[in-house]
């Protein structure tokens, strides 16, 4: 499906440091034990909001994490994720955030100082590639191969937020796991 015919339903963020903000929107974080380490995750999900305040309360967390000099974390991140937050943002008239980097800063396969895709540093060769799911059971983040991801349509069809929201959250913690097992390599 096209990325301007999608919709954004639900955007996940995670991080090791409780975000606290003058913004009092984005400052809605839940700590969940992930492994050892305690964090904090913040889902904003369209059961709650249109589509466009989503888009905004994100590009206000994601600007806040870079004023404080946080690196961005995903997997296929840049391909698709901030793509397609992008053209949706910009479907909906939602301004350019100041403190956001280039947009090649954003989605440039070589530059990772400020985002880095662990898709894009994990599978060096396209034609051959390991999913999430793949990359967490090898690494321990999670018991099984398979993921729920080709469930997400369905469930927003029946207005399932909580099995969104848990697919969602379940992903932020493989990627947070992946993230801290790579990173002594790729930094």
């Amino acid at each position: 499906q096209s990325r301007y015919r999608g919709k954004i339903i639900t955007i996940g963020f995670i991080t090791d440091e409780r975000l606290q903000t003058n913004d009092l929107a984005i400052n809605n974080w839940t700590p969940q034990m992930v492994g050892d380490a305690e964090l904090y995750y913040q889902m904003i999900a369209l059961s709650h909001n249109t589509e466009a305040g989503l888009l905004d309360l994100a590009w206000r967390v994601i600007s806040e994490c870079y004023s404080r000099g946080d690196k961005l974390v995903g997997y296929n991140s840049k391909k698709f994720d901030i793509q397609m937050l992008i053209l949706r943002s910009m479907i909906h008239g939602i301004p350019r955030p100041n403190m956001l980097p280039s947009y090649d800063e954003l989605t440039s396969k070589y530059k990772t100082n400020i985002h880095l895709d662990l898709f894009d540093a994990l599978n060096p060769n396209y034609g051959d590639f390991t999913s999430l799911s793949e990359w967490g059971y090898k690494v321990g983040a999670t018991d099984s191969l398979s993921s729920d991801g080709h469930k997400v349509y369905g469930w927003y069809l029946a207005n399932d937020w909580s099995s969104i929201i848990s697919h969602c959250l379940a992903d932020l913690a493989v990627t947070y796991q992946l993230y801290m097992r790579a990173k002594q390599w790729l930094m």
